[in-house]
């Protein structure tokens, strides 16, 4: 366990390289985003998800995001998108926002082949976003707190257990938003969009921009 002071808006070039080089390695980090704190592991990597599963205390067969940095890598996973779907994903990201898209392809981990939906993040937060261009992949992402547990704003809100089993934590302070990102579902067939999950971002606001283009 290593325990690193960062700071969000201007992060340590030399701890997100350390911390990027863990990620390419199959290892899990803990590191502030702009909702909570995060558990994270190269999306590929089937040791970082089993270890992700058993530090949470949480079943296999459920779902975890992708974490991207940009527009690109969700096609690049889930194929071509409609053309209003990928105007949509333009205008609400990056922002504190989980969006539920069909799978459309296999991966070639086959953990993410049993879910038809699978979410994406595109955080507006500067060490998330650095750390996907560092390893240049997308990561598996969770909160960082045992199943069932609030997620954590700060490190001294996780749980001891959890820190004493990962190789580094990235302690920003508290968190931006200070709650998980709001979740939504894209109905392709209908061109609807629904929330799932209230969050960081007011479901109006999000409800209103789809409405105002489609």
């Amino acid at each position: 366990m290593r325990i690193e002071t960062i700071n969000q808006n201007n992060p340590d070039q030399q701890l997100l390289n350390t911390a990027a080089e863990l990620l390419k390695n199959g290892k899990v980090i803990i590191h502030p985003t702009e909702t909570v704190y995060g558990l994270a592991g190269d999306f590929l990597s089937e040791s970082a998800l089993q270890e992700i599963v058993r530090l949470k205390s949480r079943h296999v067969a459920q779902p975890f995001s992708i974490m991207v940095n940009c527009l690109d890598q969700i096609l690049d996973l889930m194929g071509k998108l409609p053309e209003w779907i990928e105007h949509f994903l333009n205008i609400i990201f990056p922002d504190a926002i989980t969006v539920l898209l069909p799978r459309r392809l296999d991966l070639s981990l086959e953990y993410w082949n049993q879910f038809p939906l699978i979410g994406f993040r595109f955080p507006n937060h500067k060490i998330s976003n650095s750390l996907v261009s560092l390893t240049k992949k997308p990561m598996v992402t969770t909160s960082a707190n045992l199943s069932g547990e609030p997620p954590p704003i700060e490190i001294s809100k996780i749980n001891t257990e959890l820190i004493s089993q990962v190789p580094l934590i990235l302690d920003g302070g508290i968190t931006k938003k200070k709650v998980p990102s709001t979740i939504i579902r894209i109905d392709e067939k209908n061109k609807k969009v629904f929330l799932v999950r209230s969050g960081a971002v007011d479901w109006k606001i999000i409800e209103k921009s789809f409405g105002e283009w489609l």
